[in-house]
């Protein structure tokens, strides 16, 4: 039997904009002009031998430079990270 104690967290944050923001330009002609839902960050963190962190975020597309970015932050090594955009205007 080992000694090793497990941990497991999980947390759900909104993501914040800016109150200039809107309007927005999208791609073509769409124009965004205000919220209509909250969009949020899930994540799931699970320390055993090992360290995981599972992310969700409401984007459309994820920026490769946050899997480092959240690795110095949380201590959690890159390549034990999965982040996934959630987020869609086609649902």
């Amino acid at each position: 039997m080992n000694n090793y104690r497990y941990m497991a967290g999980a947390a759900k944050m909104q993501i914040p904009f800016p109150e200039n923001f809107f309007p927005y330009h999208s791609w073509g002609p769409r124009r965004l002009t205000g919220i209509h839902d909250l969009l949020c960050v899930r994540c799931i963190y699970i320390s055993s031998p090992g360290q995981l962190l599972l992310v969700s975020i409401e984007t459309g597309d994820i920026d490769p430079e946050w899997v480092e970015k959240l690795s110095f932050a949380c201590g959690v090594p890159s390549e034990n990270i999965l982040i996934c955009a959630t987020h869609t205007h086609t649902a």
